[in-house]
């Protein structure tokens, strides 16, 4: 069960960091290059340790609350990313040689929402295989049931 959540954060990891690449590396090019602050390869070790974080996260959630784990997560990872906001928005500290730091808040900010966003889009997918697993273990669990009543009724 867990290799399901596994799987899907690193899907939704390598989506999340080719889409903030993507922005980025066209904020770099065209308005200020901050890549002396934010690397691009934190940006992508940020999100996948995000995803493996946040698939435990809701794997625990759904294994001990399985009708609410769904709608606690969603509500944190949205509380979670709109307060993240202000870490930028706080930031004083920035090199001397660098230009154009009133920039970085406006920068860093869509980059928050990359994540949550992919994750919280494509969350039915998860919910689609687990149905679905549901759904072939009752069937199979049932036509056990059957056999080993029909066993019995022999005896």
């Amino acid at each position: 069960m867990f290799k399901t959540y596994f799987l899907f954060a690193l899907f939704i990891s390598t989506i999340s960091s080719i889409g903030s690449l993507v922005y980025v590396s066209n904020y770099y090019s065209f308005f200020a290059d901050f890549s002396p602050i934010l690397p691009k390869w934190k940006i992508v070790a940020t999100f996948f340790s995000l995803g493996l974080i946040s698939a435990g996260f809701y794997f625990v959630l759904n294994k001990f609350l399985p009708k609410a784990g769904t709608l606690i997560f969603n509500i944190s990872i949205a509380f979670i990313s709109l307060s993240s906001i202000l870490i930028p928005i706080l930031k004083e500290d920035f090199p001397e040689s660098l230009e154009m730091t009133e920039f970085y808040p406006g920068f860093v900010i869509p980059l928050h929402f990359i994540f949550p966003l992919f994750w919280l889009a494509l969350s039915p997918i998860i919910k689609k295989n687990e149905n679905q697993l549901f759904a072939y273990n009752y069937y199979y669990s049932l036509q056990l049931h059957q056999r080993q009543s029909a066993i019995l009724s022999k005896c």
